[in-house]
């Protein structure tokens, strides 16, 4: 049994990994961007060269922890319970955590978030047909990995 000191320094790490690279609509930028940084763009927005909003912040990771991180803590408080009580290891309680922010995270990309602003018709407009249904749902589509893992410092 880990004692509790231990697990002050765990850390549960929710996030798109990966470096695949994507399909650019936009091709003849000169970027190639991946999967990770695309995830970056949306989740914090961009700005244009002449410091205008090029891509507006959509927060699916941020937002869905703020949204869901009571659930996450009470989860955790009844895991350390467990643990104490030697009826549970604790990373079956930092794993399943770490499961469910995820699930939680790409229900928000697949769904969308209605204070999102939406996609401009020349985004819009240059995206393929094959990926038409909206930048909410690109990199969950592109088999990037929106996934969890369980660190210590």
């Amino acid at each position: 049994m880990a004692s509790l000191p231990e697990l002050a320094d765990v850390q549960i790490l929710v996030g798109v990994f990966g470096d695949e690279k994507r399909e650019d609509p936009t091709e003849g930028t000169g970027s190639d961007p991946t999967n990770a940084d695309v995830a970056i763009w949306q989740e914090f927005g961009t700005e244009s060269p002449d410091g205008g909003e090029h891509v507006p912040e959509r927060s699916f990771l941020r937002s869905t922890i703020d949204e869901q991180g009571r659930r996450y803590a009470a989860e955790l408080k009844r895991g350390v319970g467990r643990h104490i009580d030697g009826k549970q290891k604790i990373d079956v309680t930092l794993r399943r955590i770490g499961l469910a922010a995820v699930a939680d995270v790409q229900k928000k990309i697949v769904d969308g978030d209605p204070e999102w602003p939406a996609m401009a018709d020349s985004t819009y407009d240059a995206k393929s047909a094959k990926t038409r249904s909206g930048s909410e749902g690109e990199v969950q589509r592109s088999g990037s990995t929106v996934g969890s893992r369980v660190r210590s410092s």
